[in-house]
């Protein structure tokens, strides 16, 4: 298999890309464990609302 040469600014410029990139992806994931929970909670409860909306039976009793 034949490789390309590379100089030492490509591949330094590669690898700030890379560093970056990664930097990226760390604050992305920082940011979804600090999410609060009731974010998660009201999606869930949104989703119960429209599935009533829609005729599915509620937890409550009819008269």
């Amino acid at each position: 298999m034949e490789t390309e040469k590379m100089s030492r600014e490509d591949l330094v410029m590669r690898a700030k890309r890379l560093d970056r990139y990664c930097e990226l992806l760390i604050e992305q994931c920082d940011n979804w464990l600090a999410a609060p929970d009731y974010e998660y909670k009201e999606t869930l409860w949104g989703q119960k609302g429209v599935a009533r909306k829609r005729g599915e039976p509620s937890d409550q009793k009819s008269k």
